[in-house]
Parts: structure tokens; sequence; C-alpha cells
């Protein structure tokens, strides 16, 4: 075996340890979280939106009021037309940084929070890059040992990076960002020495490791927010989203299908004759037949469908930018194919009414589930075992 070859099974375990370490508890399944924010499912990318707008317009409110106070020490240092100069460059950035933290959106996406978190970073290397500028025109000012401060920001920069839960993706985005800020200003500042640029090397080297424990820092916050997410949101039994989660991300999809016109499909399902199971074979039983249930309910629909559990027996199906007929098919598969057995060997069937938003017309969420509860019980007094699509449409048969 030649030594690169010997090499990559090493490689690999040290990889796997390290993602390990970093994830906790994750699925193999959901690694994929820690690196592209595009696979997030829904509810995820809602609490995460929440948490990097809430955090950034913190960190913006407070480089906003704190940013001026530094005049009052340029004052003492520098030359009036420079203090002047600096002076509002830093008015600017601060009143930059006040509207970025009074930015308010009633249900912000994913693309805002993005944007908060870009101009939150570019804001400090603008003013990072603009100071050294300034500084540069008065080379004989820029010796002074309070300049050094100036050239901490691209380390606070990469330290405040570790306050959010990015993804792997995310960070290398807006690490690049700052280390760009780091180039110009090398730029500005080049007078062809081999003792600067290794000075500045150096100073590469720093912020890149600080960009790597960043890094590090947000994705273990990352992976530890999918945990507590997965575990609030997920019923334990049956692996669906629970009912206060469902109706959230129910919200969510009913409004993005009023903005982009589309359709969207709410099926309410409840087992047929479930009480006599736990009655007659206890509540274990019962478990495992609504673990099955579950299961057969998932099976057939895609990935961008998902699954309730509303009730004890009821379950909630949500079909994204699906009509009715699209939803009968997907739906009377379940049917025909049942929804697994009793304990007694008979088949498991269930009772369906289906909602659409748009040919319901169904003003909010709320509403659309009434309507297919309604339907749903208008399957049961039909004889069970059937899908009620509207008033008078019945498929199935007792």
């Amino acid at each position: 075996m030649t030594p690169q070859a010997h090499s990559l099974p090493v490689l690999s375990h040290y990889w796997q340890r390290a993602l390990n370490t970093l994830s906790g508890e994750l699925q193999r399944s959901e690694y994929i979280y820690l690196f592209n924010p595009f696979r997030h499912p829904s509810f995820l990318t809602s609490k995460r939106i929440a948490i990097i707008v809430g955090r950034a317009r913190l960190i913006a409110l407070l480089f906003g009021i704190l940013t001026p106070l530094w005049i009052i020490v340029d004052y003492f240092t520098f030359s009036y037309q420079l203090w002047f100069s600096m002076a509002l460059l830093r008015i600017g950035i601060s009143l930059s940084f006040l509207a970025l933290a009074s930015f308010h959106k009633q249900r912000s996406c994913l693309r805002h929070a993005w944007q908060i978190l870009f101009l939150l970073f570019l804001i400090p290397v603008l003013f990072y890059i603009g100071s050294h500028y300034l500084l540069a025109r008065f080379p004989e000012q820029a010796f002074t040992t309070l300049m050094e401060g100036y050239s901490f920001l691209p380390y606070i920069l990469m330290t405040i990076l570790a306050v959010f839960p990015l993804c792997i993706l995310e960070n290398l985005f807006l690490s690049l960002l700052i280390l760009s800020g780091e180039f110009v200003f090398i730029l500005l500042q080049d007078n062809g020495s081999m003792f600067y640029m290794l000075n500045h090397a150096g100073a590469l080297w720093l912020l890149l490791l600080l960009s790597c424990i960043s890094t590090t820092a947000g994705s273990s916050q990352l992976a530890f927010m999918i945990m507590l997410v997965q575990q609030a949101v997920r019923d334990p039994l049956t692996g669906s989203l629970t009912r206060r989660s469902g109706e959230e991300l129910l919200l969510l999809q009913f409004s993005l299908s009023l903005r982009d016109k589309t359709p969207l499909t709410l099926a309410f399902i409840d087992l047929d004759r479930f009480k006599s199971v736990n009655d007659q074979f206890g509540h274990e039983s019962g478990d495992i037949v609504l673990k099955t249930a579950a299961h057969s309910i998932c099976r057939p629909l895609r990935g961008t469908d998902v699954l309730i559990r509303w009730g004890g027996e009821e379950f909630v199906v949500i079909m994204p930018n699906t009509n009715t007929q699209q939803a009968e098919l997907a739906l009377e598969r379940i049917r025909k194919n049942g929804l697994g057995q009793r304990p007694d060997g008979k088949i498991l069937t269930a009772s369906i009414g289906v909602a659409e938003r748009i040919l319901d017309n169904a003003a909010d969420s709320r509403r659309l589930v009434e309507i297919a509860d309604q339907r749903m019980y208008q399957a049961k007094q039909s004889g069970r075992n059937q899908i009620v699509c509207s008033g008078d449409d019945l498929l199935g048969h007792a």
C-alpha cells in the first residue's frame, strides 16, 4: 500500500472524529446542516432567522452608541484636520449602525437575515479601510501608540462571528469579507520592506486562526440548536412534528402560498376506531400502531410535504405547491395501501378530509384546518375509510 493510500483512511478517521466533536449527537444525515444553509428544514430556518436578526440588531446598537465616543480620544491625539475627518467618518458609521439596529420586519426571511448580517460586518470593514486611508494622508501621525487601536478591528469582527449560529459556508463568506478589509489595508500601507510584509503575514495568520475558531464556535452553536429544535418540534413517538411546531410551519407555508399565489393543500387524517385498540390491547400496542401509521403516511409523500401529529390519533399533512387533484392521488395511495395492521390482524384505516387554500377560499391557516377537519368528520359519518375533498366528494369505501 502506498503512503498516499494509507493516509486516506487516517485522514477520514480524524475528519469523522472532528465532525463528531463538532456536531455532538447529530445524525449522519444531519451533518449537511453544518455546511449548507439551503438544506435546513423550514422550522430550523425560522428559529435561526430570529436569533441572527436579534443578535445582529443588538450588536449594531452597541456599535452605534460606542463608535462616536472615540471622537473625544481622537481630539486630544490628532491634528484638527485629521480629527475632523475622523469625526465625520465615525458619525457616518454610527448612523449606519443605528439604522441597521432599527431595522424591523414582521416576518423576516433568510435572505433578509443574510442582508443584515452582511451589513453588520461590511460597515466596520468600510470604516477600517476609510480610517486607514485618512491616516495614510497624515504619515507624521501614523505611528502614535493610539493608532495601534485602529488595527484591532478585524480581530474584533472575527470574534463577533462566534456569536451567531452560522454554518461553515456562511462563516467562510463573512471571514473573506473581513480578510478583504485587511488586504486593502495592506495595499494602502505597502512600503515594500521585508519587515512590513512579515508583520502583516503574521496578522493574516492570526486572522485565519480566529476565523477557524469562530467557525468552530458558530457551527457548534448551530449543532446544539439543531438538537434542541429537533427535540422541541418532533413528537418522540412518531417522529412527526408536534402540533405547536406544525401550527408555526403551517402559518409560514400559508404566508408563502399567499405571496407566491401557489396552491397549498392540507389533509386531516383520523385513524378509524383507534380508541378500541387502546381499550382492548393496551396503550403499548396503541403506540406501535401509531408509529406504524405515521410511517405509512410518510412513505408516499414528497420531501416538501410535512406530517404533523395533531392529536392523539389525528395527523395533519401539509402539502405546499400542491393542488387538490395531486393531493388526492397521494392520499388515495395511502388509503389503498392501508396504514398498517391493528393488533388483531385487521387493516388499519383512516378517514381523511382535504382542503386547499385557493379552491376553498381559506382566509387564514386556521380556517384551512377547520375545513379539512369538517370534511374528515364527513368521511367518518359516511362510513370511515373515506377521503373527502369537497362538500359532496367521497373517495374510497368502508
